[in-house]
């Protein structure tokens, strides 16, 4: 979990915009600790959420406004 740690707190962006990366980060970590450590597959509604959060990082992240 080191480097999930590091990968969202290196950056020096600004901390609204570190959330939209941190969310996405956090759901990475968290599905591959469930298909790691408890076996559980990733369905298709995981993957559908996962673009989700992506995409809603990505506008948090990068909107210029």
């Amino acid at each position: 979990m080191a480097f999930y740690g590091l990968i969202v707190n290196l950056p020096g962006w600004q901390f609204g915009k570190l959330l939209g990366v941190y969310v996405f980060f956090f759901y990475v970590a968290a599905q591959l600790i469930a298909r790691i450590r408890f076996n559980q597959p990733i369905t298709a509604p995981t993957i559908v959420g996962a673009l989700l959060i992506a995409a809603g990082g990505a506008v948090i992240t990068f909107w210029k406004g």
